[in-house]
């Protein structure tokens, strides 16, 4: 058995979790090996099939096998024959595991996290918006990070609280030596993934940190960085938490905590990079807007007089 730290949990493993950090402790999420299938068969032209209820969820992959999720503790793993363990974790530590943290009550973003003074700030989007990609700019920048592809997040004394994944971010392998991602920090995820891990672990955040704003991240946005309406935040909610994200239908408990998270947070949309030597000025223009407020990281842009940015 392997024993790992991660979103604030000590996970004991039969399946290696290679990204994870190892840990001692006792632990309070188990992912183990059953022998036989726990659910219904999958027709045939299937790739992959979902099944939530209450304190249980059913995937299964024709990749990979199937996976049950119990009561925010227990993974059961019940591999296809000739299954490659590594895609088995690669499964465990995103999907699986998002769901896990929404069964222990966490709002489960498709987000990357960073640590942004004493704070957290979100990056979320669709898959290839630039999440990773942005908080792995900001590491570069010096800023930790906290999370990368799932952040999972509590209510607590009126305050969003996100909790610490693991020290890696998903990359392209252009992108990783672009941002000066040497080969020590960077390691193969699977033969099957594009992406590589960009390892962050001497700036990755361990603790618990206040969720102060999120960035909502899109091509279809306008240059300048804008303000999103509370009902427009709960929206982007909806569109990028676990369940409904995956095209599962949410319940009244899901779109609570949506809009619990929409009350106590900042929001805004940002146009993401078109091309790579983009990406370090977005990092600027967002550290800017953290630290300086909107209208300074807008005039960057020529989209605001520069003496409007000094009366700021």
């Amino acid at each position: 058995m392997h024993t790992y730290f991660a979103y604030g949990l000590c996970i004991s493993s039969e399946i290696p979790l290679l990204e994870f950090q190892p840990h001692r402790g006792t632990a309070n999420v188990f992912v183990r090996y059953v022998p036989e299938p726990t659910g219904r068969p999958v027709p045939a032209e299937r790739d992959y099939d979902v099944e939530i209820d209450q304190g249980r969820a059913r995937f299964w992959f024709r990749d990979a096998g199937e996976f049950l999720v119990l009561d925010g503790r227990s993974i059961l793993v019940h591999p296809m024959p000739g299954a490659d363990e590594g895609l088995l974790r690669l499964y465990i530590e995103g999907m699986i595991m998002a769901m896990l943290l929404y069964q222990r009550g966490a709002s489960v973003l498709h987000a990357s996290v960073v640590k942004i003074g004493s704070r957290a700030v979100a990056f979320a989007g669709h898959v290839g918006a630039g999440k990773s990609s942005l908080a792995a700019a900001m590491h570069a920048r010096g800023y930790p990070v906290i999370s990368d592809d799932n952040a999972a997040i509590h209510i607590a004394d009126g305050r969003a609280i996100v909790h610490p994944a693991y020290p890696c971010v998903k990359l392209f392998p252009a992108i990783a030596e672009m941002l000066g991602f040497g080969n020590d920090n960077v390691r193969a995820l699977h033969e099957s993934q594009k992406k590589i891990a960009g390892i962050v672990r001497g700036g990755f955040s361990s603790r618990p940190l206040q969720l102060e704003r999120l960035y909502c991240l899109g091509r279809q946005h306008p240059p300048e960085i804008r303000p999103v309406s509370a009902s427009q935040l709960i929206i982007e909610l909806l569109r990028n938490s676990v369940p409904t994200r995956w095209g599962c239908r949410g319940d009244r408990e899901h779109l609570q905590r949506c809009g619990d998270v929409a009350r106590v947070i900042k929001a805004f949309t940002v146009k993401t990079f078109d091309t790579l030597d983009a990406l370090p000025e977005l990092a600027r223009r967002i550290e800017m807007h953290c630290g300086a407020g909107e209208k300074a990281a807008n005039t960057s842009l020529g989209l605001i007089d520069p003496r409007e940015a000094l009366a700021f």
